[in-house]
């Protein structure tokens, strides 16, 4: 994921943390579209798990990146069905916007976790 799309992400959780109103998953494709944003496929999103996967992997890349402020504001933003972004979290079978792959992830990843302990 490029640095654009990480900063977009935390800028929608930065707008839903001030605002303090959570995005639907139809709100953030919208956004994403308006920005130009597509899927690896080249569409635009459409609200599904595409839209949850984007939101995932710039949690993922975030917390990678050692923003841990970011991962969480980008782990706030809720689905169209009120739950929050989280790694762990079931997505209904609507339509997909791209694939979805649960190896890709680690299932413990967090972003609150500290890498360097072992």
């Amino acid at each position: 994921m490029d640095d654009f799309k990480k900063k977009f992400a935390r800028s929608l959780g930065e707008a839903t943390e001030y605002t303090g109103k959570k995005m639907s998953y139809d709100e953030v494709a919208d956004a994403l579209n308006d920005a130009g944003i597509r899927t690896s496929r080249g569409t635009e999103y459409e609200g599904g798990r595409g839209t949850a996967h984007f939101l995932k992997e710039a949690a993922v890349q975030l917390h990678e990146d050692g923003d841990e402020e970011g991962c969480e504001l980008v782990r706030q933003i809720t689905s169209h069905d009120g739950y929050y972004s989280d790694y762990n979290s079931e997505f209904d079978d609507s339509e997909d916007d791209e694939e979805w792959d649960d190896e890709e992830y680690d299932e413990d990843d967090d972003c609150d976790e500290d890498d360097d302990e072992e």
